[in-house]
């Protein structure tokens, strides 16, 4: 060994060269999959990663696509229930009201408690089925 300085060795003409690079700044979110080398490299920071650590990024991966999937469901669904809310009152506003009933949206008659309005219930998909007949009718 001819000299030494640092992190740079010199052998006659070869040179050796020592760099260490950090690689805790880059989060290696975007990997590229070799199969015919086998091997798993980060696309930002080109660090060669374990296979159970592009595992385990691939797991937190999904793990937050499903959670953002479930904050959209849910926000979906209180958005329906305070529509339905929304509906709900503005139905028992007009039925407390001295002058005023609510009217059916198709045909604008008045509803009225003895028209056994809730009486009967429709299933949710027959209703949807028979608005898209009536639909395609007109």
């Amino acid at each position: 060994m001819e000299g030494s300085e640092g992190n740079v060795i010199q052998f006659a003409d070869l040179e050796i060269r020592r760099v260490v690079k950090d690689f805790s700044l880059c989060q290696h979110k975007r990997l590229l999959f070799s199969t015919k080398e086998q091997t798993v490299e980060c696309k930002d920071c080109k660090a060669n990663i374990s296979p159970f650590s592009a595992f385990l990024s691939l797991v937190e991966q999904h793990q937050e696509a499903y959670a953002s999937i479930r904050r959209e469901r849910d926000k979906d669904i209180s958005d329906a229930e305070r529509l339905l809310l929304r509906a709900t009152r503005l139905v028992d506003e007009a039925w407390r009201s001295r002058n005023l009933v609510p009217t059916c949206p198709h045909c604008d008659a008045g509803i009225s408690p003895e028209d056994r309005f809730g009486g009967s219930a429709i299933s949710k998909g027959m209703d949807s089925e028979q608005r898209r007949f009536r639909e395609k009718k007109v």
